[in-house]
């Protein structure tokens, strides 16, 4: 994926700053000296053209939502369990080296997480916490099944099933929600 001085990569309303962009004004994009300047710069320029073509929210927010069938909850410590649990599981079997073994146990069990978060939304009534726990649990789906998707090992990431590096460079993976 690359980025245009506005951050918009090649995806339609995608913008990327930082390690995710590949700008290549100060080598490998590393959260250092130079490059966390590039970062700040970018964010700045990302955050202005963003802004240029907002239409407003079109997300809803916790008050449009019909909280009719839903009480408090008195679990809340599932919430936090399960964000630790995401973040053991993205850590020991989505870090840097992998193996295809190790991301199908993650993808496994965070599809059951999944399960878990949606079902705790159709009870409870939403919290800061609850919607950071699903979009955690959004961003861990995109990034295994990418992972799974890529039959090499390339940059810092190495699956030890695909030890080789191929040599032409493929498209990035578009993981669908």
């Amino acid at each position: 994926m690359y980025t245009d001085l506005s951050a918009q990569s090649n995806i339609d309303n995608l913008y990327a700053v930082c390690e995710v962009a590949h700008t290549g004004v100060h080598g490998a994009n590393r959260m250092a000296s130079n490059s966390l300047l590039e970062c700040i710069v970018f964010a700045k320029s990302c955050a202005k053209e963003i802004n240029k073509h907002s239409v407003g929210n079109i997300f809803p927010t916790i008050d449009d939502l019909d909280a009719s069938r839903v009480e408090p909850s008195k679990e809340k410590v599932v919430v936090t369990h399960l964000w630790h649990e995401v973040r053991r599981i993205m850590w020991n079997f989505v870090g840097i080296v992998r193996s295809d073994r190790r991301l199908k146990s993650a993808h496994h069990r965070r599809k059951q997480i999944h399960k878990e978060v949606n079902d705790y939304y159709q009870l409870y009534t939403i919290t800061d916490d609850l919607i950071e726990i699903r979009n955690l649990v959004q961003t861990s789906k995109i990034i295994v099944e990418s992972a799974l998707s890529r039959k090499e090992s390339r940059g810092l990431h190495v699956n030890q099933d695909y030890p080789k590096q191929l040599d032409k460079t493929h498209n990035s993976v578009i993981i669908k929600l």
